[in-house]
């Protein structure tokens, strides 16, 4: 790796760890990662814009761009399910569009990139092994306008963010389980609250109360934990039941 690269590399790797840490979200980090992008590849005599998309089994894809017209792009192919972006994640190869004018694939995304000002598209898939499946696309205004060294710096840039990206969507998965794990616990309190008020009314065993509580849920048609708090709601007055735990 040449010095340029490495420069590019090390640069690209502080900006995306900051961009990380500041972004709430994985789809913050998306908008900063395309803006990011498209900054740090755009010349004075060539714009570059980017797009980013990311989609998984367990969440709805989620996609970003530099420009309002770059996105209009990622959400024409996820809404057809067609373009260029879509055969270089089942590829796993960079496709590049010289000229958008003469490409005869996908005519709804070329005529509305040609509409956007769009001649040179280059899409580069990202490294995200089995978490998602991603796709970087640059975007620039002049036909012909990425050469092998601008196909090498994207590919490196996209090794990168892959890194990123699968922090980000680590990061994502564990705050998930987390509000699951407590929105778990919050529901036993409340059924485990209401069980031990129909114990006590009704002099019966633990098993006899949740029964109680189940067949109320099965004939009425509503959740066992709504059963629940119907039950506790006039001890607890308005307040909320909380759970309450050392994290």
């Amino acid at each position: 790796m040449d010095q340029k690269s490495q420069a590019l590399g090390g640069d690209a790797a502080m900006h995306l760890q900051d961009a990380l840490l500041a972004s709430g979200d994985v789809e913050g980090f998306l908008h900063a990662l395309a803006g990011y992008a498209a900054s740090a590849f755009s010349r004075p005599e060539r714009a570059v814009h980017c797009g980013v998309h990311i989609s998984s089994r367990r969440k709805a894809s989620a996609s970003a761009a530099s420009s309002s017209q770059a996105l209009d792009l990622e959400h024409i192919q996820n809404s057809t399910g067609d373009g260029p972006q879509l055969a270089a994640v089942g590829d796993s190869t960079i496709v590049h569009i010289r000229d958008m004018e003469r490409e005869e694939r996908w005519p709804l995304y070329v005529k509305t990139a040609v509409t956007g000002g769009f001649r040179s598209v280059l899409v580069v898939p990202l490294a995200l092994g089995d978490m998602a499946r991603g796709t970087l696309t640059f975007y620039a205004p002049v036909s012909s306008a990425f050469g092998s060294d601008d196909v090498a710096s994207f590919q490196l840039f996209a090794g990168e963010a892959s890194k990123s990206l699968r922090l980000a969507l680590t990061i994502a998965r564990c705050q998930d389980a987390r509000r699951d794990l407590l929105a778990a616990l919050e529901s036993r309190t409340v059924i485990g609250l209401a069980a031990g008020m129909i114990m006590a009314q009704n002099r019966c065993s633990q098993d006899d109360a949740f029964r109680i509580l189940r067949e109320a849920s099965n004939a009425r048609h509503i959740k066992l934990r709504d059963v629940a708090a119907s039950v506790i709601a006039p001890m607890a007055a308005g307040t909320e039941v909380r759970v309450h735990f050392d994290e």
